[in-house]
């Protein structure tokens, strides 16, 4: 199963890994954001004199 993406990429079929790449980095970009939208909004710097 960890080689299928190896065989593929020296067929030159480079597609699936391509969009295996985009929406892995698509769920990385979600839950970052999420999380940051959960946080509490820190103060500002300005705020903190």
């Amino acid at each position: 199963m960890m080689g299928a993406g190896i065989t593929q990429l020296s067929q030159g079929n480079i597609v699936p890994l391509m969009c295996a790449f985009g929406l892995t980095g698509i769920v990385v970009a979600g839950a970052t954001w999420y999380r940051r939208r959960r946080q509490a909004p820190r103060p500002k710097k300005s705020d903190r004199l």
